[in-house]
Formats: C-alpha cells, sequence, structure tokens
C-alpha cells in the first residue's frame, strides 16, 4: 500500500507569538447573506462603516478574519487583534482580480493571434 503526503505551502504571518498559518487554513471567498453578522463584526471591532456591494471574506480556521470591498474602493476591515496585513494583502489582490484591474499582476498569459494583413 502507497502512501501519499500532500506538501501545504505555508504562509507565514510574523506575530509576538511566531505564529504561522498554513494555506489550508486560510480561504478566501464570496461572502453570502450568512456572513452579514461576521462582517458587521470585523467593522465593529476595526472602528469602520459595514463594506457595501460585493465583498470577499477571508476566514482563518473557520473564523472570519478580514472582509474586503470587491467594487475597487478597497475598503478593508480586519480584526485588530489578530496579525491580518497579509490577509489584507492577498485579498486586495484577489478583489482587484475579480473587479478586473488592468495593474493586476497575473500569471503571464501566451500571446494572442496578431492578425496580420497582407498588402493588396
Amino acid at each position: 500500500m502507497m502512501t501519499y503526503k500532500r506538501r501545504t505551502k505555508t504562509l507565514r504571518i510574523h506575530t509576538m507569538a511566531s505564529q504561522t498559518l498554513t494555506l489550508d487554513d486560510l480561504v478566501i471567498r464570496i461572502a453570502q447573506p450568512a456572513d452579514i453578522a461576521s462582517v458587521a463584526r470585523l467593522a465593529a471591532l476595526d472602528s469602520a462603516g459595514l463594506p457595501a456591494g460585493r465583498v470577499l471574506l477571508a476566514e482563518v480556521g473557520g473564523e472570519a478574519w478580514a472582509a474586503v470591498t470587491v467594487d475597487g474602493s478597497s475598503a478593508i476591515v480586519a480584526d485588530p487583534f489578530r496579525p491580518t496585513a497579509a490577509i489584507a494583502g492577498l485579498l486586495e489582490l484577489r478583489a482587484a482580480q475579480l473587479a478586473g484591474d488592468d495593474n493586476t499582476p497575473s500569471r503571464p498569459r501566451a500571446p494572442q493571434a496578431l492578425a496580420v494583413q497582407r498588402a493588396a
């Protein structure tokens, strides 16, 4: 019987307690209506207003740590008692991708075919 061990990438978040999170712990998804209480809690903790429009939510271990609007305003609300700087950066990047921002770094794309006109 063969056993396969999956390699896990690690997102290093440095805190006073040297906490390290694995990417398996982090989930970034579009917030649903059932998440309003979690997003409202983050906004209250961050002394900020509730984000409007489509919202991306970052959860670590099933608990909401940060949220950002997708509409391009990059209004981030985050738990100030958690190490959320790296997560906020990932949220901003993903929000820009979903908003279709042309300045968003992405994977290199295959060259597109060029239309060549022949001389008559």
